[in-house]
C-alpha cells in the first residue's frame, strides 16, 4: 500500500515536470518516469508477477538510457538496468541477468555492484572463464583506494570522496592528482 502511494507520487511529479519542464536541456520528467517504472517493476516482482516486473524494469532501463545522466548530478544510485539484472537473477534467468549487468557496466564502468552481480550470474550460467575474468575485475576495483569511500557515500562526487578519506599527511598532493586517484580508467569488460 505504501509502495503504491509512493509510485503514485512519482507519477504526479512526472506529470508536473512534463507539463512545466525546468529550464535546460535535461529531461527531468523522463528521469522521474524511469524511476517510477523501476519502482513499479520491483513492486510487481514482490507481488510474484515476474513477467510484468521484467517488462516494467526493461522499460525503465531503456528510458533511463535515452534520458542519460544530468552532467552536474551524480549517477543513479541504483541504475534501472542493474535492478533488472538483479530481478532476472532472482528469477533464475542467469544468462539474461549477465547480459543486463554487462550492459550496466557499459554505462557505468567499474561499478562494483554490477561487476559482482555479473560474476554471480556468470557462475549460475556455468561460464567459469567469465567468472574468473569478472572476479579479477571485482578484486581490482575493490582494491582501489576510493572503492570503500565510494561505497560509503555514493552521492558525493568521486573527487570529493577521496579528499574526505585522505590521510592528512598526504594533503600536499594536488587536487588533480587526488581526482585522478578516484577516477580510474574504466576497466575493460571483455565479452565472450
Amino acid at each position: 500500500e505504501r509502495a503504491e502511494a509512493e509510485i503514485a507520487r512519482l507519477a504526479t511529479l512526472q506529470g508536473l515536470l512534463a507539463a512545466s519542464p525546468p529550464p535546460g536541456p535535461y529531461d527531468w520528467a523522463g528521469h522521474v518516469e524511469a524511476t517510477r517504472l523501476a519502482a513499479a517493476g520491483l513492486l510487481e516482482q514482490a507481488r510474484k508477477r515476474p513477467e510484468e516486473a521484467v517488462r516494467l524494469l526493461q522499460a525503465s532501463a531503456e528510458l533511463d538510457q535515452r534520458v542519460g545522466k544530468n552532467p552536474v548530478t551524480p549517477g543513479t544510485v541504483l541504475p534501472p538496468r542493474e535492478l533488472l539484472a538483479e530481478v532476472l537473477l532472482e528469477q533464475g534467468r542467469a544468462k539474461e541477468a549477465l547480459a543486463a549487468f554487462e550492459a550496466t557496466l557499459v554505462e557505468a564502468p567499474n561499478r562494483l555492484r554490477s561487476l559482482a552481480g555479473a560474476a554471480r550470474a556468470a557462475e549460475l550460467a556455468m561460464q567459469p572463464e567469465r567468472v574468473r575474468t569478472l572476479l579479477n575485475l571485482v578484486a581490482s576495483v575493490a582494491a582501489h583506494p576510493c572503492a570503500i569511500a565510494s561505497a560509503r557515500s555514493p552521492t558525493i562526487p568521486a573527487h570529493r570522496r577521496h579528499e574526505e578519506t585522505m590521510d592528512p599527511a598526504l594533503s600536499h598532493t594536488t587536487a588533480a592528482h587526488r581526482t585522478a586517484d578516484c577516477d580510474p580508467a574504466p576497466a575493460s569488460v571483455p565479452t565472450d
